[in-house]
């Protein structure tokens, strides 16, 4: 299983946090154009991040464009994909929030540039949009619920309904949108997810570990009164650690992606 961190960051903290394991980076087009793709592409070298190793994941950030009346031309998003395709593993497809018809043009429209996205099932749609891309897809993704903050009953009665269709029709290569609770990992054979949680979740005091098979995440003053660990703790002198929590939760990420693949092949699921 690949666990994808998402979350955008600097230049400096890319490169370390390669060092410290990190292997699928989730980027996102609408974030400023996507320019994180080019330390990726060009400023990046070959010791920083192995090509053989590497997985980004291009995603079209429709959401976040959507939420800040931002509108993303499906035009210069498929130029963008065209100029790093070598660079990039998987691209989404580029979503109208809450318009199926529209959404399913705009795949077509890139298909029709040679391009092959990754659409997208949102939670809300019809089952038989499901259905029909199961029908048509090996590879597709499942979404709308990282915005909504589901809790897990809401979330597990969706995700049972989903891979209750996608079982009919597999093997599938699923991809979980915002989906990165360990009990939902363990309980569905997705192909990959993503969360903002080792990034995003570092810049705002989050310490995530992952020890005896468990991934914990507490802020950094709760996580301080347990270990002797400065290198977390923000202070007035030396300003945020953000960058150090960033470095442990990309380390506790890579333990629980290594886990969970150990999991699915023991239970007969193999990704080539």
């Amino acid at each position: 299983m690949k666990l994808y961190a998402a979350g955008e960051c600097g230049g400096l903290t890319e490169r370390i946090a390669c060092e410290h394991g990190l292997r699928h980076r989730l980027i996102s087009f609408a974030y400023k154009n996507g320019s994180p793709m080019k330390w990726w592409v060009t400023e990046r070298s070959p010791t920083d991040f192995p090509p053989v190793d590497s997985f980004v994941f291009l995603d079209s950030g429709a959401f976040s464009a959507h939420t800040q009346g931002i509108a993303i031309d499906i035009q210069s998003y498929c130029d963008f994909i065209k100029r790093y395709e070598d660079a990039v593993t998987v691209y989404a497809a580029l979503d109208v929030i809450g318009n199926v018809p529209e959404t399913n043009k705009n795949v077509e429209i890139m298909e029709s540039q040679g391009l092959y996205p990754l659409p997208t099932f949102h939670r809300g749609s019809r089952w038989s949009e499901l259905q029909r891309l199961c029908e048509r897809y090996d590879y597709f993704a499942l979404g709308g619920v990282a915005s909504e903050n589901a809790g897990r009953k809401i979330l597990q009665n969706w995700l049972d309904g989903c891979f209750s269709i996608i079982g009919k029709h597999w093997p599938k290569r699923i991809h979980g949108f915002g989906i990165q609770s360990q009990w939902a990992l363990e309980r569905y054979p997705f192909f990959s997810t993503d969360s903002t949680n080792s990034i995003i979740g570092g810049g705002l005091g989050r310490v995530s570990q992952f020890v005896d098979g468990k991934l914990t995440t507490v802020h950094w003053t709760q996580y301080s009164r347990t270990h002797i660990d400065a290198s977390v703790i923000d202070t007035e002198t030396e300003g945020s650690a953000y960058m150090q929590r960033i470095f442990k939760n990309c380390e506790a990420l890579v333990a629980l992606e290594k886990h969970l693949t150990d999991l699915w092949t023991h239970k007969g699921v193999v990704w080539s």
